[in-house]
């Protein structure tokens, strides 16, 4: 149980998200199911992940890290282009650089 985890009473837990402490023993009981926005709330305000589909978490954590991967390469290829190519334009006459 997420709230025993956190330490958490059910006054606690019902300041946190809004959800009934009724509510929440009801669905600690297994006597009611909760919505997944319901769940998500008391997830976050225990300081845990909402839960996700089977697989979702990894298929998120690879896009993270292809998302990761790409924004090296982009970097590393701006900076060889700025170390090999001309020089920055400068400053045109009667132009003022910010200070």
């Amino acid at each position: 149980m997420l709230r025993a985890a956190e330490a958490m009473t059910q006054a606690e837990l019902e300041q946190a998200t809004g959800v009934h402490r009724s509510s929440l023993s009801a669905y600690e009981t297994g006597k009611r199911r909760p919505r997944p926005a319901t769940v998500a709330r008391i997830a976050v305000a225990a300081g845990s992940r909402p839960p996700m589909p089977s697989g979702a978490a990894a298929a998120v954590d690879s896009l993270a890290e292809q998302v990761r991967a790409l924004a090296e390469a982009a970097f590393a290829e701006v900076a060889v282009r700025l170390a090999s190519g001309p020089p920055l334009p400068r400053t045109p006459p009667g132009v003022r650089r910010p200070q």
